[in-house]
């Protein structure tokens, strides 16, 4: 079977797993997520081979796991509209058959230059933006503890900035920095999550919130691999923040 015929046949699965999540339940609170993220995985794991090996097991599997998180905890919402119910199963299917296409042109780039490296790279980067988005406003839409909202976004944060970073240099990216990277971002993001959670917000405004931190952090530490940092590209993403900051500051009602 090729790996085309592969990513077909998990986007089918995939697409199937979460029809099935909207119409029963699996488990209490957070295992169907757990369960429907983990086979998915598995079966990304699997579409993605010959070729998958090390590091890429976290890198290039990371965006269709959290993608998949993300589109579960979407299913478990209650009383959702009837266009999400026919669509969600098949608008993931479709993200999710990009996602993979775009992360087995980063398989193959590894270890050899192709020219759809670019789109790819521009795909990879929107649905981990869109990805971050969807998974933080849905996880502060179920009014978790503050300690696990750190926790999650300290999770979430982390993967999604490592697998957009690996996709800089590909193979030739350095390892420490790599993590470095991985594990400041996601401590940042971890505690930006932790700050909104005692912010009345809507779980909307601390969606963007969180990846608008995700967008800067992600931005700001390619540019500086790529040693293209300089003020005017700090101060552009400064204000995209500080645009951000305002927006939620007079969008939020701080009288109940």
């Amino acid at each position: 079977m090729s790996k085309r015929q592969k990513i077909v046949v998990t986007t089918i699965f995939g697409s199937a797993l979460i029809f099935g999540a909207m119409l029963t339940n699996i488990g209490p609170g957070l295992v169907e997520v757990v369960v429907v993220t983990g086979l998915v995985y598995l079966l990304s794991a699997w579409a993605l081979q010959p070729g998958l090996t090390g590091i890429e097991y976290s890198t290039l599997l990371a965006l269709p796991t959290l993608l998949t998180a993300g589109v579960t905890l979407t299913a478990q919402v209650e009383n959702l509209p009837i266009p999400g119910k026919y669509f969600l199963p098949l608008g993931y299917g479709a993200a999710l058959y990009l996602t993979l296409l775009a992360e087995n042109i980063f398989n193959v780039s590894a270890s050899r230059g192709i020219p759809l490296l670019r789109a790819a790279q521009t795909i990879g980067y929107l649905l981990t933006l869109g990805t971050g988005f969807l998974v933080s406003g849905l996880l502060f839409s179920r009014h978790f503890p503050s300690w696990l909202n750190f926790l999650a976004m300290f999770v979430v944060g982390g993967a999604a900035v490592g697998q957009a970073l690996w996709q800089v240099t590909l193979d030739e990216t350095n390892r420490i920095k790599l993590v470095l990277g991985s594990l400041v971002s996601a401590l940042c993001i971890g505690e930006l999550a932790l700050v909104i959670s005692f912010w009345p917000v809507h779980p909307l405004a601390a969606g963007l919130a969180l990846t608008t931190m995700l967008y800067l952090l992600i931005g700001l530490i390619q540019h500086d691999w790529q040693e293209n940092l300089n003020k005017r590209a700090v101060l552009e993403y400064l204000l995209v923040g500080i645009a951000v900051l305002l927006l939620l500051v007079f969008t939020t009602s701080w009288s109940a």
